[in-house]
C-alpha cells in the first residue's frame, strides 16, 4: 500500500506541475519576442489659477481715507503706502491670496505687523470724490481696521 501511495503522490505532483506550466503559455521561452503591455501614464490635471475663477483680477488698487492709505497688489507682491512712507515709495511685501465664494483675502507681513485686505463685490465711494468703485475693502493692520474701495489696477 505504501508503494501505491507514493505512486499516487508522484502522479499528483506531476499533474500539478504540468498544470502550472500550461498556465504560463506554450512552455517555450523566448524573452526577445515578448511584447510589453503599454502602460498609460497618469498625469494630474494642472491646478486652475485661482484668479481665473475669481471675480477679482490679479492686479488691483485699493485705497481708503481717514487715515489715508493705499495698496497696490500685483499677483504675489503688494505695496502699502501711507502719507508717512509716500516719499520712500511705500512698503513692499510678498502677499498671499485666498479666494472665497464672495470675497478675496490678501495677507502680508509688513515689518512685523499683519496686513489683511478683504475685498468684496459692491459699489463703493471713497467719500471724497464722485468716483465709484466696484469693490469694497476692509483693511486690517495689526489691531487697526479701516474701510476703503478697490478697482482693477489698470483703470
Amino acid at each position: 500500500m505504501r508503494k501505491s501511495m507514493l505512486f499516487g503522490f508522484a502522479l499528483l505532483s506531476a499533474s500539478l506541475a504540468g498544470a502550472l506550466l500550461a498556465g504560463c503559455g506554450s512552455g517555450a521561452s523566448n524573452a526577445g519576442d515578448a511584447t510589453p503591455t503599454p502602460v498609460q501614464a497618469v498625469t494630474a490635471s494642472p491646478e486652475p489659477d485661482p484668479v481665473s475663477l475669481s471675480f477679482l483680477p490679479a492686479e488691483i488698487r485699493a485705497a481708503g481715507t481717514e487715515p489715508f492709505w493705499s495698496v497696490d497688489i500685483d499677483r504675489t507682491e503688494l505695496t502699502y503706502t501711507t502719507p508717512e512712507n509716500l516719499s520712500s515709495g511705500g512698503v513692499k511685501a510678498p502677499v498671499t491670496r485666498a479666494d472665497g465664494a464672495e470675497s478675496v483675502l490678501f495677507t502680508a507681513n509688513l515689518e512685523g505687523q499683519i496686513l489683511q485686505i478683504l475685498v468684496t463685490p459692491g459699489e463703493c465711494s471713497d467719500g471724497m470724490s464722485d468716483n465709484s468703485y466696484p469693490w469694497t475693502v476692509e483693511r486690517t493692520l495689526g489691531e487697526e481696521t479701516a474701510q476703503g474701495c478697490a478697482k482693477p489696477a489698470e483703470e
